[in-house]
């Protein structure tokens, strides 16, 4: 408890007037939950993050939304062969990319 107030006092301390983004980045973290961040450009949400998932030392997913931006662009495409084995399963990489790696969302009932 005491790192978690070190980090929330540092990260006060350090980006002015983001006590929303912080405290949505604090809470989903102790929720385990995603946190999305909306704002206009240039007022420091990807950097209040990183300097979060650097301070954890966790993984970030980052994503540059535009009007082009399209779902598969985000969450992959969905695999056909698994859909015939009655699976959801996503397909995150290209078939030029090295091995393909993907994300299984949920088992079909």
């Amino acid at each position: 408890m005491q790192k978690f107030e070190e980090l929330k006092n540092y990260l006060h301390s350090n980006f002015v007037e983001l006590d929303q983004a912080i405290r949505a980045l604090l809470l989903g973290l102790t929720a385990k939950a995603h946190v999305f961040l909306l704002g206009p450009p240039g007022t420091a949400k990807s950097h209040l993050a990183e300097v979060l998932c650097d301070a954890l030392e966790l993984k970030a997913f980052r994503f540059l939304f535009t009007d082009e931006t399209k779902h598969k662009d985000i969450f992959g495409i969905q695999s056909i062969q698994a859909l015939k084995e009655d699976k959801d399963v996503l397909i995150t990489e290209g078939p030029n990319k090295g091995d393909r790696r993907t994300l299984e969302i949920s088992g079909r009932s």
